[in-house]
C-alpha cells in the first residue's frame, strides 16, 4: 500500500503544509498533492489511485480553509495530545480529520443538523448503536477545543455534541480494547 494516513499531526516536506492524518505517498514521502505534482503519469498505474484521488480531493477542500487553518491544526493537536493519554491517538486523528466533512455540511445549513448526517455518513453503523449504550470511562472533555473550532468555522452550538461523541468513541475503543478507526470509521 503506498498511501498511508499520518498518525498525528504531520508536515509535508515539499509544501510544508502540516494537518492532522495528513495523507502520504509512499513513493515521494509528501502530501498527496505535492506527489502527484512530481509523479504526474505514474500515478495513473498506481494501485491506490482511487484512495488517493479521494485523499487529494479531502486535501484541496482542507487548503481551501488556509486562512482558518491554524486554529484547525492547533485544536487538533490538543485533542489528539489528550487522547493520547489513554492510548488513543489513531482514534483522535481519524476524529479530527472527519470534523472537516462536517465543517464543509455546516457552511451550506444548520450545523445542527448536518451533525447527524455527518455522524450517519462517517462513523460505522455498528460503532453508533454500541455508542448509544457506551459508559464514559476517561475523565477528559473537549469542550474547550471544539468551542474553538466551532468559533473559527461557524458550526456554533456543536461543540457539546462533538465532544460528547469523541470521549464515547474513546471510551468504547477502551472497552473493546481496539486502538483501529477503521472498526468505527467508515473511510479509515
Amino acid at each position: 500500500m503506498r498511501l498511508r494516513q499520518s498518525s498525528a499531526v504531520s508536515m509535508c516536506p515539499s509544501c510544508g503544509f502540516a494537518m492532522p492524518g495528513l495523507d502520504i505517498c509512499g513513493l515521494t514521502n509528501t502530501c498527496v498533492e505535492c506527489a502527484r505534482r512530481a509523479l504526474r503519469n505514474i500515478c495513473e498505474t498506481c494501485p491506490d489511485k482511487a484512495s488517493c484521488d479521494i485523499a487529494l480531493e479531502g486535501l484541496k477542500f482542507v487548503k481551501s480553509l488556509e486562512p482558518h487553518l491554524d486554529v484547525y491544526v492547533d485544536v487538533s493537536r490538543r485533542v489528539i495530545e489528550k487522547a493520547e493519554r489513554y492510548g488513543r491517538a489513531r482514534i483522535a486523528t481519524a476524529f479530527m480529520k472527519s470534523t472537516m466533512g462536517l465543517i464543509n455540511a455546516a457552511r451550506g445549513s444548520d450545523p445542527s443538523s448536518a451533525f447527524p448526517t455527518w455522524v450517519k455518513l462517517t462513523l460505522r453503523a455498528s460503532a453508533v448503536a454500541k455508542l448509544i449504550r457506551t459508559p464514559y470511562v476517561i475523565s477528559e472533555d473537549f469542550y474547550s477545543e471544539f468551542k474553538a473550532l466551532c468559533r473559527e468555522f461557524g458550526c456554533s452550538g456543536l461543540e457539546v455534541p462533538l465532544s460528547n461523541l469523541l470521549v464515547a468513541l474513546i471510551s468504547l475503543s477502551l472497552i473493546e480494547k481496539q486502538e483501529d478507526p477503521s472498526a468505527y470509521f467508515n473511510y479509515a
